[in-house]
């Protein structure tokens, strides 16, 4: 799973999940395929791009301030690193707001209400999420939406 989130003005603007449609000499296997996170801070005031790259076992994080007309190469440049060559939608937008509204609330028909749709249908959603992405709903509701990492490196680099 590769997650795309773009920061605009210290607050979350935009994210995006893909899965990886092939990759440069077969390097990744579909087994080890890690969770690949890339945080683009954009702030148009920023004179050099700047990038932090954090890694373990399972998932690699990538904060990069920039500006917003090089957003899209950086994230390029971050995928050919990683020797990934091509990405497919994963998620559709419900689903997305399904794994939003399960990181804020973290109660099955609480998130259901908010969402305006029954607590079965909330559980088909959780479930076709954690079919697609082979990690439970809950633990990529977590991943997707916590921003403490990416707003503490927006600070840094503010200074």
């Amino acid at each position: 799973m590769i997650v795309i989130r773009t920061f605009k003005d210290g607050v979350l603007s935009d994210i995006s999940i893909w899965k990886i449609a092939g990759a440069l000499n077969n390097a990744i296997e579909k087994e080890a395929v890690q969770r690949i996170q890339i945080n683009l801070i954009v702030n148009n005031g920023i004179k050099k791009k700047r990038q932090v790259t954090k890694e373990s076992d399972q998932e690699s994080f990538y904060f990069v301030a920039t500006v917003e007309n090089d957003a899209q190469q950086d994230i390029r440049d971050v995928l050919l690193e990683k020797e990934i060559v091509g990405l497919t939608k994963s998620l559709t937008e419900r689903e997305v707001d399904v794994l939003k509204e399960l990181h804020l609330v973290k109660n099955t028909k609480e998130a259901a209400s908010n969402l305006h749709i029954s607590s079965r249908t909330f559980a088909n959603h959780r479930f076709n999420i954690t079919k697609k992405l082979a990690i439970p709903a809950a633990e990529a509701a977590d991943f997707l939406f916590d921003c403490s990492n990416a707003e503490l490196f927006a600070a840094m680099i503010e200074d």
